[in-house]
């Protein structure tokens, strides 16, 4: 079935654009059609600026009363040769509510969207703030998770 209107029209044009050329549609926040929600948050977690991501949750970085992020590594399980370690997360402010979720990473999944996006925004500064607990080790040597939990 098609389906009628501008946007629908621009997707199915992207669609037959030859490989290699340039994309008739630009890529936006909006939601991608074949995107579920939580790869929808992913994608706007690692890409949007820190501002707008938590904008989205009702927070304004600009005033007096910031959030608070907590993150505790509390575990790992072994999945299919890999290993997944458990992340209890919370985003505290005196004028919002409690935001509490829990959810699984990967070691690479850590290093890629957090640790190197941290480590790049603080700079020179990285060491002044987590010289004293290192991130990880390639490779989830035994002790990974009580590292990951202390550089958090």
């Amino acid at each position: 079935a098609r389906f009628g209107g501008a946007r629908s029209a621009a997707f199915r044009a992207a669609r037959r654009q030859r490989p290699g050329s340039a994309p008739a549609v630009r890529s936006t926040s909006r939601p991608r059609p074949t995107e579920t929600r939580e790869a929808v948050l992913w994608r706007r977690a690692t890409t949007d600026s820190i501002e707008r991501y938590l904008s989205r949750f009702g927070f304004d970085l600009q005033g007096q009363d910031r959030p608070v992020l907590t993150v505790r590594v509390t575990g790992h399980d072994e999945v299919e040769g890999h290993t997944w370690y458990a992340l209890n997360c919370e985003i505290r402010s005196e004028s919002r509510p409690t935001i509490v979720w829990v959810t699984r990473l990967r070691l690479c999944h850590m290093r890629e969207m957090i640790h190197d996006r941290v480590k790049e925004n603080l700079g020179d500064r990285y060491p002044e703030w987590f010289g004293s607990s290192p991130f990880a080790r390639h490779g989830g040597l035994p002790g990974t998770t009580a590292r990951l939990d202390k550089w958090f």
